[in-house]
């Protein structure tokens, strides 16, 4: 007989005891082992036996098609959420909407109104202008008969004239006129008796309070005016 086979009895008691210190003394642990620390052997069921391992791999992998489905639904476009309508309490959302007005263009056009200046007042706005708003000049095609003629038209947009006269080489006049914002203008105006078209030389002063560049324009206007009066000789 091997030896491996002698002592069976007491071989199979020391297995059941397989690493523990019954291998290295070759005894059982009740041998050596106090009764009060000896630990109860139990032998376990069939039925409480762990699975196999190649059980326990079958149970952690995850079927193929349930895979599969998860991939699917995890994929899948969610549904859009529903339009949630936004409730404007404070009234935010409701301002209406306001756009600056666009300011008009000032008035290109001037209109006077009936004034009456005497000579030495005349002389005088007219001294207190050191120099004249507006120096420019009217050319005319043809000569008008008589200083008559020119005071006429220009009567007709409440041009006043102060004082005219005729000399061998020329018109002169002596112009004046008010704007409805108590603006005084002054004109003194001279056509030359030459070939045509012959020049109407202008002088305008414009006397206002604080008018500033405003004056520069509101001699061009006066300027129109007597334009628009006299066109019949341009």
């Amino acid at each position: 007989a091997f030896t491996e086979e002698e002592h069976t009895e007491e071989n199979a008691a020391l297995m059941k005891e397989f690493n523990t210190l019954s291998i290295i003394y070759g005894k059982v642990g009740n041998q050596f082992i106090d009764e009060a620390y000896q630990v109860p052997f139990v032998r376990m069921e069939a039925t409480m036996v762990a699975e196999s391992p190649m059980e326990q791999v079958a149970t952690a992998v995850q079927p193929l098609s349930d895979a599969l489905a998860a991939t699917t639904l995890a994929g899948a476009v969610p549904p859009p959420a529903p339009v949630v309508e936004e409730t404007d309490l404070l009234g935010f959302f409701d301002e209406p909407t306001t756009t600056a007005p666009t300011p008009s263009p000032p008035s290109t056009t001037l209109t006077l109104v009936p004034y009456t200046l005497s000579g030495d007042d005349y002389q005088t706005i007219w001294g207190q202008q050191t120099q004249p708003t507006l120096s420019t000049s009217l050319s005319f095609t043809s000569l008008p008969p008589s200083t008559v003629e020119v005071e006429t038209a220009l009567t007709k947009t409440k041009i006043c004239t102060m004082a005219s006269g005729e000399l061998p080489t020329e018109f002169k006049f002596f112009l004046y006129g008010k704007d409805g914002e108590g603006n005084v203008f002054l004109v003194q105006a001279v056509i030359v008796k030459a070939a045509l078209p012959t020049p109407m030389t202008i002088e305008i002063k414009v006397k206002g309070d604080g008018m500033g560049l405003d004056a520069k324009v509101k001699a061009d206007q006066f300027l129109e005016l007597m334009r628009s009066a006299l066109v019949a000789y341009m």
